[in-house]
């Protein structure tokens, strides 16, 4: 799904009187508020969906593949998601029905 499609399913679920850009802006504000928050280290815990946390990974040693030579890279803050037991249960189940 698009960002465009989740606008025009979330438009066809709230009252009339909202238009497309309304929820376009709260779909880009609700992301930067999101980006900023793992950005500057914190935790965004949305109940029965998930959390988006910033993870530190390690300095490590890897390989150019063409060459075999040893390339260290560095140590970085990556952002993740971890799904909610909620969110893993709903898309377990439907995986069930579909299959």
């Amino acid at each position: 799904m698009t960002k465009q499609e989740l606008i025009s399913e979330v438009l066809l679920t709230t009252p009339s009187t909202t238009n497309e850009e309304q929820v376009k802006e709260v779909i880009d504000r609700t992301m930067d508020v999101i980006k900023n928050a793992v950005a500057c280290g914190d935790t965004v815990t949305l109940r029965g969906f998930g959390s988006f946390v910033p993870a530190r990974r390690k300095q490590k040693v890897a390989r150019v593949i063409k060459t075999g030579e040893a390339v260290i890279v560095p140590a970085q803050t990556v952002p993740t998601f971890k799904a909610s037991k909620a969110f893993r249960d709903s898309v377990k189940l439907a995986a069930t029905i579909e299959a």
